[in-house]
């Protein structure tokens, strides 16, 4: 096992003809742990600043939790969360793979975001075969009643 603290610092800014304008600067902290070679847990904090046409200004803080736990090469569970300080605003998903036959998978999604009053809460379930290093897949979502068709990360 091993732990790992991992700062970094970003400025973004853009603009277009259209004289908007907006530069974002970040530094993230993140603290991590590898337990053997089978599971990591992490932990982000990140302040930003915001200003010119941005559509939030000033300072942000938000908070991150990811895990990830793996066995052999059958299944892979990963849990990711957000929340905004600032905002209170939540994000959070949590997933299985069962990797059942050669380069099929099947995965279940659970996904909430919560942005002041709004919730949406999610569970879809998936279906992929991989062709060399891509992946094209059934996916149903139980909230909005859809069956899509998945080509590499690009979805119909």
């Amino acid at each position: 096992s091993r732990t790992r603290i991992r700062p970094t610092f970003s400025n973004t800014f853009a603009w277009d003809t259209g004289e908007f304008s907006q530069n974002i600067a970040r530094a993230q902290l993140r603290l991590s742990h590898q337990f053997g070679s089978a599971a990591w847990l992490g932990l982000n904090y990140q302040l930003s600043y915001h200003n010119g046409d941005s559509t939030r200004k000033g300072a942000n803080s938000m908070v991150g939790l990811d895990f990830n736990l793996t066995h052999d090469c059958l299944w892979n569970l990963y849990v990711n969360g957000t929340w905004d300080v600032d905002e209170s605003d939540t994000y959070g998903y949590v997933g299985w793979d069962w990797f059942f036959k050669r380069a099929w998978r099947f995965g279940v999604v659970g996904t909430h975001y919560g942005y002041g009053d709004d919730d949406y809460n999610d569970l879809e379930l998936e279906l992929g075969r991989a062709i060399g290093t891509r992946e094209i897949g059934l996916r149903y979502s139980f909230e909005e009643d859809r069956l899509s068709l998945e080509f590499g990360s690009f979805g119909l």
